[in-house]
């Protein structure tokens, strides 16, 4: 994957020439060729990999089939999405010839794995074929299966690296960018599953001291269980007095996001409130 490389739109040869134009405008008409559509040359391809950068697109093309090819031996092409389970590709054809005002743009967008073929007549050459990223949904398998554990991700008109190594980053980033092509396709199954991280006793206990429990009672014990609801908990044991003033016992056992919430209902604690 060569992503440094982008397509330039105006170093392009010319190749009109003054005398041969108009016997070729004479031929056409004899031969009864069709004249060349709009092809809508606005369209914008930016960035435009060149498909030999990236790895989804397969591009191929000969100015110079010979005579048997066609209509003065025009040069032929072709282009294929090598990436089709994960997305289109909307590919430029760049180009050049007398009749198309030196330089001229086809745009195709390839949705499946068919092979796009196409032939060009006269005087006409192909200049290169581009995978437009901005209107592309993937160019390069980067972009969705993991190398050393990083994805090329694109953003902003660019790729950047990215690492989705390990269950947390991938979790993090889809949070992110949930819309992009490698949360789209998820290719581990984890991205959109929050992880489960190691529980240790003494984050319970920064816990239960952040709670407003903890001005009240006391902790008495404290240990990690992973017997309820299949998730590390935080088993205290805690001596809170009741509205009589007299202490109470309790083990109790709370996910960790619950700790921080508990406060003392008659010697009991309770999350969030005593209702």
């Amino acid at each position: 994957m060569k992503f440094g490389t982008k397509q330039s739109l105006t170093a392009f040869e010319k190749r009109t020439s003054v005398f041969f134009i108009p016997m070729l405008l004479a031929v056409s008409v004899l031969v009864g060729v069709t004249a060349v559509p709009s092809t809508g040359v606005s369209e914008t391809c930016d960035p435009g990999y060149p498909h030999s950068d990236v790895n989804c697109l397969h591009g191929w093309w000969n100015n110079n089939p010979g005579i048997s090819s066609g209509v003065w031996g025009g040069a032929t092409w072709g282009m294929q999405n090598y990436c089709s389970k994960y997305g289109k590709i909307r590919a430029r054809l760049v180009r050049s010839g007398a009749f198309l005002n030196n330089s001229q743009y086809l745009h195709y967008t390839l949705s499946s794995s068919s092979k796009k073929r196409g032939k060009q007549g006269g005087d006409v050459d192909v200049l290169g074929i581009y995978c437009c990223r901005n209107n592309s949904e993937i160019c390069d398998r980067t972009e969705v299966e993991k190398s050393g554990g990083q994805i090329h991700h694109f953003r902003d008109g660019q790729y950047i690296l990215v690492d989705v190594s390990t269950h947390k980053k991938r979790y993090q980033f889809c949070k992110k960018y949930p819309k992009g092509i490698y949360c789209k396709h998820n290719p581990d199954g984890d991205a959109f599953t929050k992880p489960v991280e190691a529980l240790t006793v003494e984050a319970c206990e920064e816990a239960w001291d952040d709670s407003a429990a903890a001005g009240v009672c006391e902790l008495a014990s404290k240990r990690v269980s992973s017997d309820v609801l299949d998730r590390p908990t935080c088993l205290i044991t805690t001596e809170c007095p009741d509205d009589a003033g007299v202490t109470r016992r309790w083990s109790t056992e709370h996910l960790p996001d619950d700790m921080s919430s508990l406060v003392n209902c008659d010697g009991q604690p309770k999350v969030s409130s005593c209702d």
